[in-house]
């Protein structure tokens, strides 16, 4: 069994460009828009703050997973970086 100290000294191996295991799919990535009261058009609240985003990628035949996430970042640069630095995530490609 793999314990998160062994995730914690193997992942900058797994990160590196060229791994087989790295998501080479598109990713959506997209700004999601809150009130001053800090929710969502359908009512969820996050918060106010550093703008909020929301990600997703396609899952690729050789890959059991779908990721996707909410969080926060400074711009839509800040964004992508944020992205690409999750495990297994240094080649994903974003739609727009």
């Amino acid at each position: 069994m793999t314990s998160a100290a062994d995730f914690c000294r193997y992942a900058p191996r797994m990160q590196r460009e060229g791994n087989p295991h790295n998501y080479k799919g598109k990713v959506s990535l997209q700004r999601v828009r809150l009130n001053s009261g800090g929710y969502t058009d359908r009512g969820h609240y996050y918060g106010t703050g550093a703008p909020l985003f929301y990600f997703f990628c396609e899952d690729m035949p050789q890959h059991s997973w779908g990721r996707d996430g909410f969080f926060r970042a400074s711009d839509r640069a800040a964004a992508k970086t944020h992205v690409r630095s999750l495990p297994l995530m240094s080649e994903c490609r974003f739609y727009n």
